[in-house]
């Protein structure tokens, strides 16, 4: 009985650990996969798309190869403003923080309320790029 056990908990750890690094992957009949992600940043997400794309081809034992990448704003509103509200935001979370951390009484209490409105703003605004990284896996 303790066997049978151990072998199902090794199935199911080994299941479950697999589909965990390549969650965002989309497999494809044809061959061309994609790994596709949101984040604040159009910049910001190779490293990781990448990375599930190797992970995904390491499990067919194969290389992945990038086919093609694409960043595309998906805000509501002006990318510029997007942008600028992010930054905002990003400030008042700084400075918030700081200032409950290390001022006074008061400072503290303010400091509170401006750190949790740029969490606030920061979550609203979401994340507005859309990445998609598509790849195929060769031998």
């Amino acid at each position: 009985m303790h066997k049978m056990k151990l072998i199902w908990f090794t199935f199911g750890t080994t299941l479950i650990t697999q589909c965990a690094h390549h969650p965002d992957v989309r497999p494809s009949e044809s061959g061309v996969h994609s790994v596709v992600l949101t984040s604040d940043s159009a910049n910001s997400n190779y490293a990781y798309a990448s990375s599930q794309a190797e992970a995904y081809c390491d499990t067919l034992e194969q290389k992945f190869i990038v086919v093609s990448e694409d960043s595309q704003f998906i805000g509501s509103g002006s990318e510029d403003d997007y942008k600028r509200n992010k930054k905002i935001a990003d400030v008042a979370k700084i400075a918030g923080s700081g200032a409950a951390v290390f001022g006074g009484k008061m400072e503290r209490r303010g400091g509170a309320v401006v750190g949790l409105g740029g969490l606030m703003g920061d979550t609203l605004l979401g994340a507005g790029y859309q990445y998609e990284l598509k790849f195929k896996c060769k031998k």
